[in-house]
């Protein structure tokens, strides 16, 4: 299975502070329960992607949060993250700037950062960095933790989400609007 996570910012000492609605009195609190919903969700051999801001700290203490996590690791590189090569030498499988992935006939942008405009090649953005879901473009979806319960999210049920998000936003249209084109 998939799943999809974003902006854990494992050992950042002043995320607490810059996201007040993250309910954990400490960073090491902040860290274990994480890693404990974490490895709730996913299985050992399940696929995350994680978008970005994945971890604080030395090289050594990233692979060491790295390494307490089920499944195979991808990163899409956020703006806290270290090099590509570096991640990968940290145990990432994978990392890169961006991935584009068509599920069922959608075509998804995976992406760190939130865009400003609609890709012409995607139906759906899905992104952190902005950590609180205020949003209301149609064709984005914010993955931060802080939106998604502190746990990766399985790939069919953010695609849910998107969809529930997307027609709540964007309504089709009435057999009375349509007489009315």
């Amino acid at each position: 299975m998939i799943f999809l996570t974003a902006d854990q910012h494992y050992g950042h000492n002043n995320i607490l502070r810059y996201v007040p609605e993250r309910p954990f009195s400490t960073v090491a609190d902040m860290n274990e329960e994480l890693v404990q919903r974490h490895n709730h969700a996913v299985k050992p051999g399940d696929t995350v992607i994680h978008l970005g801001d994945f971890a604080f700290g030395s090289k050594m203490q990233v692979a060491a949060y790295l390494a307490r996590l089920n499944g195979t690791h991808i990163i899409i590189r956020g703006n806290h993250d270290r090099g590509f090569r570096a991640l990968e030498q940290l145990g990432f499988a994978l990392a890169v700037p961006e991935l584009r992935l068509v599920v069922n006939c959608v075509r998804v942008l995976l992406t760190h950062r939130m865009p400003t405009a609609k890709p012409d090649n995607a139906d759906v953005v899905l992104h952190g960095h902005v950590h609180i879901d205020n949003d209301p473009a149609s064709w984005r979806l914010n993955l931060c933790v802080e939106n998604t319960g502190y746990r990766p999210m399985p790939l069919s049920a953010v695609l849910k989400m998107w969809r529930r998000k997307r027609n709540r936003l964007s309504p089709l249209p009435t057999n009375k609007e349509k007489k009315h084109d």
